[in-house]
């Protein structure tokens, strides 16, 4: 139903329904949606979410990721 969905500032009830949907199979605590466009968008705003929850923290300095080398998630 719903062929491309940009990320930010953007809504819909289609998105919303299936993010609903997805929040009903994750665990418990994790019930927020966050959408992208590809998986090397998912990797680079994971990654700017978990340094931006560091510095939240009080923990600035935390900035280092674990990742395998030469590897690629994207199109």
């Amino acid at each position: 139903q719903m062929d491309f969905c940009p990320p930010f500032q953007f809504g819909s009830p289609v998105t919303f329904r299936f993010a609903e949907k997805l929040v009903e199979y994750a665990p418990e605590g994790l019930n927020r949606v966050f959408f992208t466009n590809s998986g090397s968008e998912s990797v680079d705003t994971a990654m700017k979410i978990a340094t931006a929850y560091q510095r939240a923290r009080g923990k600035a300095t935390k900035t280092r990721f674990v990742a395998r080398e030469r590897g690629y998630h994207g199109v």
